[in-house]
């Protein structure tokens, strides 16, 4: 039975992709301490995590993976590829609200893998180096070892191979938040639209509020139950008031100046009699204190 002190520590944010083995082996995709997952509001379950103690700090395990060639080779695969090689960054690209799309998307291959553009890719990457670390043990035993380790830790991000009753719930939610977002066929995705992140103010966890949920006033926090007012909702509002604002003090400007020519058009016939005249505008304005080009803004306070 493998032990803690087999595990050796990879900090991709720290470290040097060359310190890891080019050996077969099997190591642990772990949160960082007081980090989360990305939550979703299509998934209405928090996942369960068992946690790793190393060096005095535990960490909750979200992955386990083995590899049969090199530790090295699958690293750069998880952490710096491209979702159509990587089941975890499928699942964290979409707990983030990404949509995978078909890679003959963006190439002329007829490959049914599929993967997020360069921009979305480029920030799983950085999400999971930012937010994950690395526990690796070097051997020829990998298969078993990675039985074992699926056995203890029931790591919530294995939907292969994975048959424990813990997570099966988040697992089975998580296998249909990415069976949705795989669209087959490319003419009909959808535009692609940003998630939008916040924070929940009761416990901190960064929530992913979908673009369907910016129509409610209020959202509730998956892990604590927490409801609280959708900023993006707030956001929303206060754009079409500006809207509203803009185009009537646009109409307003417009009707001041159509009444501009007619007025000094008037005086210029007043002084027909063969005198000098002069075309000018009354500097007051033909209605003062009339107020064009000011408008009251449409949009509507919130109440909580």
């Amino acid at each position: 039975m493998m032990q803690t002190d087999d595990f050796s520590p990879f900090d991709p944010l720290t470290m040097r992709q060359n310190v890891l083995p080019t050996k077969s082996g099997n190591y642990l995709i772990v949160l960082r301490i007081a980090v989360s997952l990305p939550q979703n509001a299509s998934i209405n379950i928090t996942p369960q995590f068992t946690s790793i103690e190393y060096n005095g700090d535990c960490y909750a395990v979200a992955y386990v993976e083995k590899s049969n060639k090199s530790i090295r080779g699958s690293y750069k695969q998880h952490f710096l590829g491209t979702a159509d090689s990587s089941t975890i960054r499928k699942s964290i690209g979409c707990l983030m609200g990404f949509k995978l799309k078909s890679d003959n998307m963006y190439s002329n291959s007829l490959s049914p893998k599929k993967r997020f553009n360069d921009m979305e890719e480029q920030v799983v990457t950085e999400w999971m180096k930012k937010n994950l670390m690395i526990l690796y043990y070097a051997n020829n035993d990998f298969k078993n070892a990675g039985q074992e380790l699926m056995k203890v830790y029931n790591p919530p991000l294995n939907l292969q191979g994975n048959f424990y009753k813990v997570n099966a719930e988040y697992r089975k939610q998580l296998s249909a938040l990415r069976a949705v977002t795989n669209l087959s066929n490319p003419a009909i995705v959808p535009e692609m639209t940003q998630p939008f992140h916040t924070n929940c103010p009761n416990c901190n966890l960064n929530l992913t509020v979908p673009d369907s949920f910016k129509k409610e006033e209020y959202i509730k926090c998956l892990s604590c139950g927490y409801a609280f007012e959708n900023p993006f909702y707030r956001q929303k509002k206060s754009k079409e008031g500006l809207q509203w604002k803009i185009l009537l003090i646009l109409v307003g400007i417009v009707l001041f100046f159509s009444f501009v020519p007619r007025y000094g058009k008037g005086s210029s016939k007043s002084n027909s009699n063969g005198s000098k005249s002069e075309n000018y505008v009354n500097r007051k304005g033909p209605f003062p204190n009339r107020g064009y080009g000011r408008s009251k803004s449409l949009s509507k306070t919130l109440l909580p």
